[in-house]
């Protein structure tokens, strides 16, 4: 395992604890997330795999759970492309459904299909980074600018026809010009392009102190 693996190693296992659903869903999932709080890894992936195979409600994120639970059992391939689908599947949802989002607007919100909380949509593609970059690291760096982009577009799209816009004060995460500052220096040929990124880091976390070590380093 590469410096780099190893440094990515903690944040995979912070990452695993933070993609979660509804609270309907995590009830639902109890025995699931109990299994996987014993170490009974095994167990786990049964339990969701069952749900899928019965075509349960929330599939997505059904997806994202069994995604985390496989990059604990050290499949992050599979991970991988459990996320892909559930990004494709919230993108499609969020993106090309203006009917369905201006019925939900007329009649009831709930009605609407479940296309994943902001922070979800964000941190999936985190761990698309993260999954990707512990294989080949060739899509890693993509991944990570789709935290940006996907950042940028959800701000974008809550602007309101009178100038108002509830998610104008947003903060950016910092997870995806860290990861970019890494796999530069991992190159040991590309350190300005690391600078640069850790300086971003500190420009929106600034009181994240593992990017003031790297930056002086």
């Amino acid at each position: 395992m590469s410096r780099l693996q190893r440094r990515l190693s903690l944040c995979l296992v912070a990452a695993a604890a933070a993609v979660t659903g509804c609270a309907t869903h995590m009830i639902r999932l109890a025995p699931v997330r109990a299994a996987f709080q014993r170490g009974d890894v095994a167990e786990a992936d049964r339990l969701l795999a069952e749900q899928l195979e019965r075509g349960a409600d929330e599939e997505d994120l059904l997806l994202l759970d069994r995604a985390m639970v496989t990059l604990a059992d050290g499949r992050p391939a599979d991970a991988e492309r459990m996320l892909r689908r559930a990004r494709d599947s919230f993108d499609h949802l969020a993106r090309e459904s203006p009917a369905e989002e201006a019925w939900s607007m007329l009649d009831d919100d709930d009605a609407r299909a479940y296309h994943g909380a902001d922070y979800e949509k964000v941190l999936l593609r985190g761990m698309l980074a993260l999954a990707n970059l512990v294989q080949d690291g060739d899509d890693a760096e993509a991944y990570s600018l789709q935290v940006i982009d996907e950042q940028r577009w959800i701000v974008a799209a809550a602007a309101r026809p009178d100038g108002t816009n509830p998610k104008a004060s947003y903060r950016q995460v910092a997870l995806a010009p860290y990861l970019r500052g890494l796999i530069r220096e991992e190159t040991h040929r590309d350190y300005d392009d690391a600078a640069r990124n850790f300086r971003l880091v500190l420009d929106w976390q600034p009181d994240f102190r593992p990017g003031r070590v790297h930056l002086a380093r």
